[in-house]
């Protein structure tokens, strides 16, 4: 009887330890979820105008190839778009003037399109960059 209760007592531990290492092993899927990063910011722009803000165009950022496009929807305000894209952007925040540049950090400056102070110059208004996580 005594070799009896020995061998309960061992299943039941293995038992135990199977139940622990399943435990640990949700644990690390869990953990290995891949994280998804933007691929793409795409913002639209608009003249500013009464009653109803005329659609001029959108940019968009590759972050693969480090890329900006122009897509223009009147051509009337092509040139001013492109001297846009072609600066550095400032614009305050809490009384601080803060400059980004395009070349040194294109992702901040793109997210940050919409406070520009140089859109407000040409009476343009942007909406907030939207990110697109596909290739």
């Amino acid at each position: 009887m005594a070799e009896s209760k020995k061998t309960t007592k061992k299943t039941s531990a293995k038992k135990a330890s199977t139940k622990k290492t399943t435990a640990k092993k949700a644990e690390v899927k869990v953990e290995e979820a891949p994280v998804k990063e933007a691929q793409t910011y795409m913002c639209s722009l608009f003249l500013a105008q009464e009653p109803v803000d005329l659609s001029i165009g959108g940019i968009m950022y590759h972050k693969q190839s480090g890329t900006f496009e122009l897509h223009c929807e009147n051509p009337r305000y092509e040139a001013d778009l492109e001297n846009v894209i072609k600066s550095d952007l400032t614009y305050n925040e809490d009384g601080k003037l803060f400059v980004v540049s395009k070349s040194q950090s294109p992702i901040s400056w793109i997210i940050n399109l919409h406070k520009s102070n140089e859109l407000a110059y040409y009476r343009f208004k942007e909406s907030e960059a939207r990110e697109s996580y596909e290739a």
